[in-house]
């Protein structure tokens, strides 16, 4: 019995795919020419401008909306872009045994990132009597989280920021802090920096929270955005 040398073997292979790859494109010519995109070529699709999103577990109507630009209308570096919802008078209407979906997201535009207070936003919807389950930040591709602590006042303190902020960040199989690449804790300055992975979308709510969990609360949160290629110590795996 003959066997096909192993140049054979590779041509078949080789034009085998080339066959496959033109019914491929004949059949769904868009999903083919996708394979080839900038994004999956290893170059952001993103242009880089920076977009907040605000996922609220309830907004159920324009009177939501409505609280939630009131509360936010002052905060400098952000506007609340408006939405279609059901109307105030509508919902209120409603039969209440009816089954909803109440979750919402609300998208802020952006005019000045440096003065967007994330800690800001939070209060100032907490004060409104409402809370929003993720504040994302995506656009920018290299781009660092600035949360500033009023108490670190020893190095354990320092120490303890550290450690908890390790413990959280080895909870990424269970889908927390994906986007994060590594962070730095700064005992003079009392401020943890957390740096996102490349063209990723934050989570700033994580964050507050990994550092609510472990005893600091954040007096402000700002997002820096960095130079491309600009070095991030302590990169994670």
């Amino acid at each position: 019995m003959t066997f096909a040398s192993t140049r054979t073997l590779v041509v078949i292979t080789i034009l085998w795919a080339i066959a496959l790859f033109g019914i491929d494109y004949a059949k769904n010519p868009k999903a083919a020419e996708q394979l080839f995109s900038s994004k999956l070529m290893g170059v952001s699709a993103k242009d880089g401008k920076p977009v907040i999103k605000l996922w609220m577990n309830h907004m159920c109507c324009t009177g939501c909306l409505s609280d939630v630009t009131k509360a936010l209308e002052k905060i400098p570096g952000i506007k609340v872009r408006q939405k279609d919802l059901e109307s105030q008078e509508s919902a209120d209407m409603e039969a209440t045994n009816k089954p909803k979906d109440y979750g919402n997201e609300v998208d802020l535009e952006i005019t000045d990132l440096k003065t967007v207070d994330f800690m800001m936003i939070d209060h100032a919807l907490r004060d409104a009597g409402l809370t929003a389950d993720r504040m994302e930040l995506s656009g920018p591709r290299h781009f660092r989280l600035n949360a500033e602590l009023k108490h670190v006042c020893c190095s354990l303190c320092a120490t303890g920021v550290r450690e908890g902020l390790e413990i959280t960040r080895g909870l990424k199989s269970q889908g927390h802090f994906k986007w994060l690449d590594s962070f730095v804790v700064d005992k003079q300055k009392k401020l943890v920096t957390a740096h996102a992975r490349y063209d990723a979308t934050a989570d700033v709510n994580e964050l507050i929270i990994a550092l609510n969990h472990i005893g600091f609360q954040p007096t402000a949160v700002f997002a820096v955005v960095d130079a491309e290629g600009g070095v991030q110590p302590n990169s994670a795996p």
